[in-house]
């Protein structure tokens, strides 16, 4: 009985613990975000009792494409792929900045090869696809860009969410709660 009962504590203060162990969550979002991905993808990693921490081309303030407003923590090129439980690239008009950035790259390459959960919305699948890391993935977009996931190498599909080889893309702000929930379910370990 009293094992029971100390295994139930656990399930039930675990997200706390890990909340107050520090586990983080890398969130790599360009200005001129969409706001509602961000939003999305913020909450998950509150929801699934976790520290999100933002990264953007600099240190600063963020705004997003409707008004929203955020704050870089950190330029990609100072983050270290070890300090992060999963990474989240946050699409809108600005995310394009990081389809042919090496430190976006490197974060990704260095997270996957880790096991860790890799997740991208919008047009923010550009950047893992020109990482090299959808080669063979099912993965999804924004349509506009489409041609390019399937040029290097993705298979397409047409839909809201995708998961696939420890990947979630998310084809844009229509889907933000879709992608929210598989990312929470994920962290979660569900």
């Amino acid at each position: 009985m009293r094992e029971l009962v100390l295994m139930l504590l656990l399930l039930f203060l675990l997200p706390g613990v890990c909340y107050a162990l520090g586990e983080k969550v890398l969130l790599v979002v360009a200005d001129n975000y969409r706001d509602e991905e961000f939003e999305a993808s913020y909450q998950a990693v509150k929801e699934a009792g976790l520290t999100p921490v933002i990264a953007s081309k600099s240190k600063g303030p963020l705004k997003g494409m409707l008004g929203g407003r955020a704050e870089a923590e950190l330029a990609v090129q100072d983050v270290n792929p070890n300090d992060y439980k999963a990474v989240i690239f946050v699409g809108g008009v600005g995310a394009e900045v990081f389809w042919d950035d090496p430190n976006a790259h490197r974060i990704a390459r260095e997270m996957y090869s880790q096991g860790k959960l890799l997740c991208a919305i919008c047009i923010a699948p550009v950047t893992l696809a020109k990482a090299g890391l959808l080669k063979g993935v099912k993965a999804t977009c924004w349509p506009s860009v489409s041609p390019t996931l399937k040029m290097l190498g993705a298979h397409y599909l047409d839909l809201p969410v995708v998961e696939d080889k420890g990947i979630i893309t998310a084809n844009g702000p229509q889907a933000a709660e879709k992608f929210k929930n598989a990312i929470v379910r994920k962290l979660k370990g569900n």
